[in-house]
């Protein structure tokens, strides 16, 4: 789990980027045709910010925006996730989309928020099956 406590919201997203490209896959369910919160070792992208111990969280079915109005309090980093949840809605879609939208929703955070480096975030993209350029 990451703690985001001290870190800057640049520093939070490139570690998110580090975990998923050491995972190197999806955190993916074929029975419920989606992606996971976390599944034992794997996690997507905002699944690496909840604990990992709570199932419940693990488990639930939907973006982070309906995930914090679901549960009261998100653990350690339920601050960052709350004041920072359209970035982290941006970061989950990239997690989940096919690989030939995960570019066009990299440069959504580039638009969205110009002062962030997403460089990290091309690393995915290449674990994902894309190439350069």
């Amino acid at each position: 789990m990451i703690n985001t406590k001290g870190l800057t919201t640049q520093q939070v997203i490139d570690e998110i980027a580090r975990a998923l490209i050491k995972q190197g896959e999806q955190c993916y369910s074929p029975e419920a045709n989606n992606c996971l919160y976390g599944d034992g070792d794997k996690h997507c992208a905002v699944g690496f910010l909840l604990p990992p111990d709570n199932k419940e969280m693990m488990e639930f079915e939907g973006d982070v925006e309906c995930l914090a109005q679901e549960f009261d309090n998100l653990g350690l980093n339920d601050y960052f996730i709350r004041t920072e949840i359209l970035l982290l809605s941006l970061i989950q879609v990239i997690h989940d989309s096919p690989i030939d939208r995960i570019k066009y929703h990299i440069k959504g955070i580039n638009t969205f928020r110009p002062e962030l480096d997403t460089a990290l975030f091309n690393g995915w993209y290449k674990i994902r099956g894309g190439e350069d350029g």
